[in-house]
Formats: structure tokens, C-alpha cells, sequence
């Protein structure tokens, strides 16, 4: 996340688009990673949550009836959604900056 941060931040990681690619490449290895873990916490989460509403339902002191953990596939859409939309600004970004830039002085 920090070298991706620099990319954005700084014009001189954007020479060429080799850069920018290498990196984009590094993070999506490290959310793959990261997603998995991830997916296996909140699995485990969800779980208990269930089993926290059924055991409470038998008692009257406390009422967790209200309580819910997200299911895994909606911590996966929006984790891809938030790495997709993080990629393409990365792309974008260092498009512009390696684009040719028009001299407007030089149409005069």
C-alpha cells in the first residue's frame, strides 16, 4: 500500500508504465493473500454471531437478537470492489502523467 502510495504521490515512480504495472502486480498478490485470511476470520465471525442469537434466545437477561455479522460474500464484494476501484485509479493516474502532454506555447 505504501509503494502504490508513492505512485500516486510522486511523478518520478511513473517513467515509464513498467513501474506502475510491477507494483499493481505486487498488490494484487498481497490482497490475494490478505483475502483469504480475511475470508476465514469473518467466516468464523459469522458463525459465532449465529451461534450467539441461538443461545441467547433462551435466555431473557440478554438479547442479541439484533445481532449479525456480514456473510463472506459481502466482505468479498466490497474488498474486490475497494482493489478494483484502487487499481484503475493507479492505471489512470499513471496514464495521464505518461501520456504526451501538448505544448500549448508551441501552437502560437
Amino acid at each position: 500500500m505504501g509503494t502504490a502510495g508513492f505512485v500516486i504521490g510522486s511523478e518520478k515512480a511513473t517513467k515509464s508504465f513498467k513501474e506502475p504495472l510491477f507494483i499493481l502486480i505486487g498488490y494484487l498478490v498481497f490482497t490475494a493473500g490478505n483475502f483469504s485470511a480475511l475470508a476465514n476470520g469473518q467466516a468464523v465471525l459469522h458463525d459465532l454471531s449465529k451461534n450467539l442469537v441461538k443461545l441467547s434466545e433462551n435466555h431473557d437477561i440478554v438479547n442479541l437478537s439484533q445481532l449479525k455479522a456480514y456473510s463472506v460474500a459481502q466482505v468479498a464484494c466490497f474488498y474486490w470492489s475497494t482493489v478494483v476501484a484502487f487499481c484503475a485509479v493507479i492505471i489512470v493516474l499513471s496514464w495521464l502523467r505518461l501520456r504526451p502532454r501538448t505544448n500549448s506555447t508551441a501552437a502560437k
